[in-house]
């Protein structure tokens, strides 16, 4: 089992009508877990943990839409796997050691 204790993380929208968010598996602890998102607006939304994948390194939050007053439009990362293709080029991109956005 982990401990309690407070982290930052990256995430992404990746289904603006239902709310999903997609980041790390170690994000989404095991058991309850208490998270919030901070859109770009700075606009905060409270996330309850969907899923956490036991084997792949991701897992999905959801947020309720309808509880963002302030940003009118959330843009969503479409995810293709059918592209996804053996030595193509990786970008990675997070939240690194508290920073507010990574590019490596």
């Amino acid at each position: 089992t982990g401990s309690a204790g407070a982290a930052q993380a990256t995430g992404f929208v990746v289904d603006a009508a239902q709310g999903l968010i997609l980041t790390n598996r170690h994000v989404v602890k095991e058991g309850p877990v208490v998270a919030e998102a901070i859109f770009d607006n700075h606009e905060e939304v409270i996330l309850e943990a969907v899923y956490r994948d036991p084997v792949h390194d991701f897992g999905i939050f959801r947020y309720d839409p309808a509880s963002l007053r302030h940003l009118p439009s959330v843009a969503e990362l479409q995810l293709r796997p059918d592209k996804a293709r053996q030595g193509l080029d990786v970008r990675v991109i997070g939240n690194n050691a508290g920073e507010k956005l990574s590019i490596l």
